[in-house]
C-alpha cells in the first residue's frame, strides 16, 4: 500500500484475459472482504495486476483489426455502465496506434479511458472473442474477422 496505494486504496484485479474476478478499487477496511471473495474465484498461482486508483471519466471499447481501429462505443462513464455507440476521434487514434506494428492477435480489443486529468490513456487490450462490444458497429467487427478468416485459413477447410 505504501508503494502503490492512495490513500491506503488499491486498485486490484487480474492479469488473465477471462478475469477470475472483477478489478476493483479496494480501501484498506474493505480489502479482508476482497481477498476472501477474489479466494473464491481465482486460483492460488493466478497474478494480479496492482496499482495506483486513478480517477477515470469515460471508458470506450475499441476493436482494433491489423492495427486500424475499425469501431468502438463508450461502456462506462465515472465507473457506472453507460453505453453510448461510437468513440471520438481521438481515442480511435489512439487505440489503433496503441496496436501499430505489434499485436498478440489479427483483431483485438483495446479499452482507453479519459483520466481525471482529460488525459486519454490506454487501460488494457484483450481478446476480441471474449469480450462485450457494447455499442460497437457489429457489422464492422464480423467484416474484419471474414477479412482476418479469409486471409489465416482461406483454401483451407
Amino acid at each position: 500500500v505504501e508503494t502503490y496505494g492512495l490513500d491506503g486504496a488499491l486498485f486490484i484485479r487480474p492479469d488473465e484475459n477471462d478475469k477470475s474476478f472483477a478489478g476493483a478499487v479496494v480501501t484498506e477496511s474493505e480489502r479482508e472482504g476482497f481477498f476472501r471473495a477474489a479466494s473464491q474465484q481465482a486460483q492460488p498461482h493466478d497474478l494480479c495486476v496492482v496499482a495506483r486508483p486513478v480517477a477515470l471519466g469515460a471508458e470506450w471499447r475499441v476493436v482494433v483489426a491489423d492495427g486500424m481501429a475499425i469501431t468502438g462505443s463508450q461502456y462506462r462513464f465515472r465507473g457506472r455502465l453507460q453505453v453510448v455507440p461510437g468513440a471520438l476521434e481521438a481515442v480511435l487514434r489512439l487505440a489503433g496506434e496503441a496496436m501499430r506494428g505489434w499485436s498478440p492477435h489479427p483483431i483485438v480489443c483495446v479499452d482507453v479511458a479519459e483520466t481525471g486529468a482529460g488525459e486519454l490513456k490506454v487501460l488494457e487490450l484483450g481478446s476480441v472473442n471474449c469480450a462485450g462490444l457494447y455499442g460497437c458497429d457489429l457489422a464492422r467487427v464480423v467484416e474484419a474477422m471474414s477479412r482476418v478468416a479469409e486471409r489465416e485459413w482461406g483454401g483451407r477447410g
